[in-house]
């Protein structure tokens, strides 16, 4: 078996640029062992086979294009469990889980015009050892699809949707128990991508064309009606066949990139409006993430093109207030390579990302950053990934000559700085009350932080069916037999990774009983005063009365919605936190729901750096500090110990000001802000980073191979005076740069120079590998080291063509990159050199020769390769000959 050279040339770069991940601290995602899933070899797993994970991280499924079936495996194992077959030239595969049940529905294009419609087969995989048949629909008799068609079932498992291809192209939508078709919609052009939104109460249909370059929108009502709701083209783009329509976690915005134009869109997904765009180089497929609580991220991969041969990778975007805004790019090292079956899968927490490469090689980044995090090379042709966080596993579909696999690789993730292990907090509850009796069953909503799509919700102590819906939520049906009694339901969140919440109260009132929805204030600073409460809700009575820990207040009513109460100082500091109620004084058993209102220390609400960053190694920093409750004499805690208070101003109970001692900061890492005010409390913690030094570009970009010395600009962020630059071969020989050949211009440019020694890593063709080191008071803050490319001449073209009006000589053009003078030119006959000449003039990028024309006759089929000073050989390359053509024209 013959080596592959590209994967073996790729390894040689990865091992060099494994220098940054043997750097990596433990917070930091790692890959572990690896299993593979063989498939038999009449199994072909095409470029759109989209693997499949269950909800419990256990089971995997696939389907086949050729043999037409799908396959059940196990996670752990990698075996294969079960497999049936369901029609020809098989789709992308998906799947529902609701109601204890697991479906998969699974398109077949078969074959329409002999009489084998297209069919779309619903699998009930809920044992997977054991996949049965659970409806079968089929299209009509003249519909064609393709093996790039998905159908997609609602979260009630009621409808399932699909888009035929020819000859009218139409969106099919399905009556699950009866097979029927309900609903038609006509399509402008031949549907290429597909996405479905539901959260249980809107459903959208995405629909993209890259033959019309429109998106289609539709909605999809409670009788599986299918009704226009807008559509979309690009005034600036088109799309192609890899760009596909990716939903906000509300259902709001839609998002797709368009390949041809460069640009990613986001979309009003109620009428098809743009609402915002940015520019992305070469896009493809595209995946949303978790929702991070604050705003959308999305990560959009990219392919180099051969016209700028700018290297592929992930974009990383961030949608906040309505705008695209690029948050990092992971580039990986010249020589990896990404095609359009190529996505990108997040982590729960969206922390980290991972992407496969056609060359072999599966990425693991930050998406915070776009720093590399690790990597596993498991083999070239890696197409579609899908991730389980519980199963904490990477699930690859991957080609090769043996047969087509399914790679299982484990992973590592960091803990995150606030999915950390400890338990989750309940921030809302939405109703927290309902009267006692009502008749149908209630849809609850749950907000906290950092959510994700695993968790789940406990309803009395018993896990219930839960959605992951409206941004950073979980939401559930409770049936009306909870609601006969008045009482309270405990409601909890369970992550993940088991941890469960405090519970919250969801009450359950007499009919009639007042109903609490805000009070204000809804925090008092610690010590409290007397201060006057004022509450909002509806079936405030005349005899209603606050209650504050169980003691009624003398209250005020200005109507049966509001209601205020004087609190005296004494009452206020008796507590640091108080259960507000409402009771009726007349009929006692009228009693609200109940709301918290907490007396709380100071709280940081906001920290900035004065110079926008805090640089790691900095002889001090100032810190702004927003927030509230600061009082007189309150000190500033970093990673819990106390800045001096003579650095500290505080220029009122809402802003403070703070020299900080570099010490404070000696290394790269994050910072543990807090403030403390002089009766001991605390404010809650807000972390910021310690920033090393950061390379993002050279200039020149590269150096050419040879040169006797060479100035290059170090490009970045973080640079401080007196900051020390290592560079290196990548085998062990490293040097330190002279300081005098070190040139610090701002904190964003360094100047080097290769002299004296440093020119032996200039010598010939390969990579230097920089570091800037910034100055502390101990070993230095290490920058990530990057690789300056050190380039060997390159040949693009070679043609021979005659010169007009002479007939005994002929031009040699040599078109390229990186030639120096003094280059020769060689001439090879089945790689043997027999020939060797100097041009006549030479550029960069260009030689010229002038060869005579029977010495031309006597080569014949020839290469060529540019042999640049310093016996540095180019590529070589075949000559091609043009004749000189001839015209009638005067």
């Amino acid at each position: 078996m013959k080596p592959n050279k590209k994967l073996i040339n790729t390894l040689i770069i990865l091992l060099i640029f494994s220098m940054v991940i043997v750097q990596a601290s433990s917070d930091k995602t790692r890959f572990g062992d690896t299993r593979k899933l063989i498939l038999p070899s009449y199994s072909v797993l095409d470029e759109n086979a989209q693997p499949l994970i269950s909800a419990s991280g256990k089971i995997g499924f696939i389907a086949s294009i050729t043999d037409g079936s799908l396959i059940s495996f196990n996670l752990a194992s990698g075996k294969i469990l079960s497999s049936t077959i369901v029609g020809e030239s098989v789709g992308p595969i998906s799947m529902v889980e609701a109601n204890g049940r697991r479906l998969i529905a699974v398109p077949a294009a078969n074959l329409p015009l002999a009489n084998h419609p297209a069919t779309v087969t619903i699998v009930d995989a809920t044992k997977a050892k054991q996949l049965e048949v659970a409806a079968l629909l089929a299209l009509p008799s003249t519909t064609q699809i393709t093996p790039t068609t998905q159908a997609l079932m609602t979260q009630d498992v009621k409808f399932c949707v699909i888009a035929s291809s020819f000859d009218e192209p139409t969106i099919f939508s399905f009556n699950l128990e009866t097979g029927e078709i309900v609903s038609q919609f006509p399509l402008l052009g031949r549907p290429s991508e597909v996405a479905l939104f539901d959260d249980g109460q809107t459903r959208t249909l995405a629909v993209a064309s890259a033959v019309s370059n429109n998106v289609a929108l539709v909605k999809v009502d409670e009788q599986g009606q299918l009704i226009s709701s807008g559509n979309f083209s690009p005034a600036a783009g088109r799309f192609d066949e890899a760009n596909n329509p990716a939903f906000s976690a509300d259902g709001r915005t839609l998002f797709i990139a368009a390949a041809q134009g460069d640009r990613l869109f986001a979309i009003n997904a109620r009428n098809g409006e743009l609402i915002s765009d940015s520019a992305v180089e070469a896009p493809q497929r595209l995946t949303v993430a978790p929702f991070r609580g604050s705003y959308e991220m999305l990560g959009v991969t990219r392919i180099r093109r051969p016209v700028n041969n700018k290297r592929g990778g992930v974009t990383i975007f961030k949608h906040l207030r309505k705008e695209l805004m690029l948050q990092s790019e992971f580039t990986p090292p010249d020589g990896i390579e990404f095609s359009r079956s190529n996505n990108v899968v997040f982590t729960d927490s969206g922390a980290a990302a991972f992407v496969g490469s056609t060359t072999g090689v599966l990425f693991a980044f930050s998406t915070e950053t776009g720093e590399l995090e690790s990597y596993q090379v498991i083999g070239n042709e890696i197409r579609r990934l899908v991730l389980s966080e519980k199963g904490k596993k990477v699930a690859a579909v991957r080609s090769s000559a043996s047969g087509d696999e399914v790679v299982l690789t484990a992973f590592e993730t960091a803990t995150s700085e606030t999915r950390n292990g400890d338990a989750p907090a309940i921030t809302a509850l939405k109703p927290d009350v309902v009267e006692q009796g009502y008749a149908n069953n209630l849809r609850v909503m749950v907000q906290s932080e950092n959510l994700s799509a695993g968790d789940a919700l406990l309803i009395n102590g018993a896990e219930v069916a839960t959605d992951f819906a409206k941004g950073n939520g979980l939401a559930a049906q409770l049936p009306k037999s909870l609601f006969k009694q008045t009482g309270e339901i405990s409601v909890q969140i369970k992550r993940t990774d088991g941890s469960v919440s405090l519970p919250m109260a969801l009450r359950v009132v007499q009919a009639q009983a007042p109903l609490l929805d805000a009070i204000s204030p809804e925090r008092l600073p610690s010590p409290a005063n007397a201060f006057t409460l004022r509450v909002k809700g509806s079936n405030f009575r005349p005899s209603a009365a606050i209650f504050i820990n169980g003691e009624a207040l003398n209250t005020l009513r200005h109507d049966a919605t509001e209601l205020q109460a004087k609190v005296s100082k004494e009452l206020a500091r008796s507590a640091r936190q108080f259960t507000i109620e409402i009771k009726d004084l007349v009929t006692p058993d009228l009693v609200s729901n109940a709301k918290t209102l907490n007396v709380v220390g100071p709280v940081i609400d906001e920290i900035k750096p004065y110079n926008e960053v805090v640089v790691a190694g900095d002889r001090s920093f100032q810190l702004r500090v927003s927030g509230d409750n600061f009082r007189e004499g309150v000190r500033l805690h970093i990673n819990g110990e106390a800045i001096p208070l003579s650095l500290t101003h505080r220029y009122n109970n809402k802003l403070l000001i703070a020299n900080v001692p570099g010490r404070f900061a000696r290394d790269a890492g994050k910072l543990s802000v807090a403030v403390r005010n002089p009766d001991g409390e605390d404010s809650n913690a807000v972390k910021i980073d310690a920033h090393a030094p950061e390379i993002s570009a050279f200039a020149p970009e590269q150096i050419i191979a040879g040169v006797k010395g060479a100035r290059v600009e170090l490009r970045g962020a973080n640079f401080r005076r007196r900051a020390s630059v290592y560079v290196g071969d990548g085998k062990g020989v490293t040097y330190k740069v002279n300081s005098r050949r070190v040139h610090f211009i701002s904190s964003k440019q360094i100047i080097i120079s290769f002299t004296g020694v440093l020119k032996k890593l200039l010598a010939k063709p390969g990579i230097v590998q920089i570091q800037v080191v910034n100055p502390n008071d101990g070993d230095g803050v290490v920058s990530q080291t990057q690789m300056l490319k050190v380039a060997a001449p390159e040949i693009a073209d070679a043609l021979v063509n005659p010169i007009d009006g002479d007939d005994t000589n002929s031009r040699l053009l040599i078109q390229g990159a990186n030639f120096r003078r003094g280059a020769v030119v060689e001439f090879l006959k089945a790689g043997e050199v027999v020939r060797q000449q100097a041009p006549v003039n030479l550029r960069g990028n260009r030689i010229t020769m002038v060869i005579a024309a029977r010495q031309l006759a006597a080569l014949g089929n020839f290469e060529v390769r540019v042999i640049n000073p310093g016996d540095i050989h180019s590529n070589a390359k075949d000559v091609a000959h043009e004749t000189l053509a001839t015209s009638n024209d005067e």
